[in-house]
């Protein structure tokens, strides 16, 4: 399978079956059956000037190892499509057309269109009064200019979250206000509103240690 596999028969059934010949010599004779199923042809497909030799390799190393084609499209598309995402490409569309040509072929072609690079504007944080600028700042970790990432901004504001509970304020919450993206001329920057309602501190009172050998209060 990995012969064929790497001749983009990517999806082969091979099985065998024993025959005992011991009656007439000694040793199993096994008998193959192939199916080598289409064979595949995959391209990447877009307008932006992009290098798609990595998205390609991307895709090859998983047909390589995929158990079926929908399991590998699905794969090569979150793949790369989570990495387009990550650096700056909030609207990026990816779209896979298949073509079959008889029962031999099949060609698939991963249509790419990334849309406009976006960057961290502005960072308004209002609301903040238990927690220093520099604990906020260290807690969200992006600041202004890095690229426009959702996933880092979710992660930084469970951090934000993170560092109010460690402070007693268990019913803090925060919400996160992206604002329009600016025209492109000024660099598709996306200021951010952070709001903060921070609650109570809770803290801790006494401890009183009952039911053992010995009872203290402290």
């Amino acid at each position: 399978t990995s012969y064929l596999k790497k001749q983009g028969y990517y999806f082969p059934d091979v099985s065998y079956s024993a025959e005992d010949l011991q009656r007439e010599l000694t040793g199993v004779k096994l008998i193959y059956s192939v199916t080598t199923g289409p064979r595949y042809s995959v391209r990447v497909r877009t307008s932006e000037g992009i290098n798609t030799k990595k998205f390609l390799k991307w895709i090859k190393e998983i047909f390589l190892n995929a158990r079926g084609q929908d399991d590998a499209m699905d794969d090569s598309y979150k793949k790369i499509r989570e990495y387009i995402l990550g650096i700056g490409y909030p609207f990026v569309f990816l779209q896979w057309s298949r073509e079959e040509e008889g029962t031999t072929e099949v060609k698939l072609t991963l249509d790419i269109d990334r849309g406009w690079h976006s960057t961290v504007g502005e960072i308004s944080v209002l609301g903040v009064e238990a927690l220093s600028g520099e604990d906020v700042s260290a807690a969200l970790g992006v600041s202004m200019g890095d690229p426009f990432v959702r996933s880092i901004l979710d992660s930084g504001l469970e951090s934000l979250a993170g560092s109010y509970t460690n402070r007693g304020y268990l019913s803090a919450r925060i919400s996160l206000e992206a604002l329009r993206f600016l025209p492109e001329g000024q660099g598709r920057k996306v200021p951010l509103i952070i709001t903060v309602s921070e609650g109570v501190q809770i803290l801790i009172g006494d401890i009183q240690v009952e039911g053992g050998v010995y009872s203290a209060s402290l």
